[in-house]
């Protein structure tokens, strides 16, 4: 039973077309654009997860900073944050016109920068 395209009567064509424009349009919209926007909300969530794990991991740091660095300087809990935070980006550098906030990122092996006004 093979039929081809210049084979069938023109009524038979019109359908053959319009049943092909149907098929490929529940394709892109049935199909496609949900998947793309599926795509899309589940990279913006694999962000946000990222984002999560970053701050987790510097509360983390934050921690141990605190642990074994903050009984000398006395660094306040916000400081510690900070050079916990600049740790975790993997930041080479560190500038703070807080003093405290400097021992504590000399002793966690940050170069400080000095800033000047």
């Amino acid at each position: 039973m093979k039929l081809s395209f210049d084979t069938m009567s023109p009524r038979e064509q019109r359908l053959v077309k319009i049943g092909a424009v149907a098929a490929v349009a529940i394709l892109i919209f049935g199909v496609l654009i949900p998947l793309d926007s599926s795509v899309t909300k589940a990279r913006a969530r694999v962000t946000q997860k990222q984002a999560d794990l970053l701050w987790r991991a510097a509360l983390k740091g934050a921690a141990d900073l605190s642990r074994k660095h903050t009984s000398t300087p006395g660094c306040r809990s916000l400081d510690v944050l900070h050079v916990a935070s600049a740790i975790e980006l993997q930041f080479k550098q560190f500038t703070t016109f807080d003093s405290r906030q400097q021992q504590l990122a000399k002793a966690a092996g940050l170069k400080l920068v000095t800033p000047t006004v």
